[in-house]
């Protein structure tokens, strides 16, 4: 299982490194710049007012206003702040002033950070009959039985602080009901079978008997 996770990986950071070498050109990632390209789509609907040139107040149609600070990256809708990638209101300020929009995404979101990201390769080895000893001790399995507890087991619940303990007083406990026995030889009650007085009398009597006949 570890072996196929770490064959994976190494596939999967080739595979996305040569991707980005081969075709991404631009300064964004596709993805990223298609979320790009969809808020511009709603630029029209919204009217910015310049109040100075990294401050601007954007009037949608759909009478909704807010204010964006093109220096902090800030737009009171709060989806630029949450996503590092500029809203339709922060983009019709960017656009009234002149800028490019991929200059305010957030510098993870650029093709040179993924190159980065992906630049370290994880080296293939060979299996293990060529491996080297290890002068560590391997390491023991958890220890899932029961923990060895020194001195007497508590059997009491251990109390709060604050917990009141009420002792019960002697006398107060109802004692167990001991059943009457009774004798299963002569049927009379108060003892058993092997305190029964009248057996032994009677394996005398056989006894005297057998002795004088």
């Amino acid at each position: 299982m570890l072996e196929w996770i770490r064959e994976y990986l190494v596939k999967r950071l080739v595979t996305n490194r040569d991707r980005a070498n081969a075709r991404w050109n631009g300064k964004l990632c596709p993805r990223i710049q298609k979320i790009l390209e969809r808020n511009m789509e709603k630029v029209a609907d919204c009217i910015p007012i310049k109040s100075i040139d990294i401050h601007y107040q954007v009037r949608c149609f759909d009478g909704g206003q807010y204010t964006v600070d093109l220096q902090h990256y800030t737009c009171t809708c709060r989806a630029w702040q949450l996503s590092g990638i500029p809203c339709t209101h922060s983009l019709c300020a960017i656009l009234s002033e002149g800028l490019d929009p991929d200059d305010f995404v957030h510098k993870f979101y650029t093709v040179d950070m993924y190159k980065v990201a992906y630049q370290y390769p994880i080296y293939g080895i060979s299996y293990d009959a060529l491996w080297g000893e290890s002068l560590y001790i391997p390491p023991l399995p958890p220890n899932f039985g029961r923990k060895s507890t020194k001195g007497k087991r508590v059997k009491k619940r251990r109390r709060e602080e604050d917990e009141s303990v009420n002792k019960q007083k002697k006398g107060t406990r109802l004692k167990k009901q001991q059943k009457t026995v009774k004798c299963r030889r002569c049927g009379f009650k108060g003892h058993n079978s092997l305190t029964c007085v009248v057996q032994r009398v009677f394996i005398i009597f056989n006894y005297i008997c057998t002795i004088a006949f």
